[in-house]
């Protein structure tokens, strides 16, 4: 049973925009899909912080 149907409709250098479809046989649909935006919300900034440190492990983050 396919629960979400997620499609990326344009791609950018900066990102990704992406158009989510819930199956009409979820009960708690809106929940499924904001489960899923958190989901995506927590990867992208992983991948953010994580090009913030260098390859030799030296913080690129640079403070005042």
């Amino acid at each position: 049973m396919r629960l979400l149907l997620v499609r990326i409709v344009k791609e950018s250098p900066s990102g990704y925009s992406i158009e989510i479809s819930r199956s009409a046989d979820v009960a708690d649909g809106e929940q499924l899909v904001n489960e899923f935006l958190n989901y995506l919300l927590d990867l992208s900034l992983e991948k953010f912080l994580s090009e913030l440190q260098g390859a030799d492990g030296t913080d690129r983050v640079q403070t005042a």
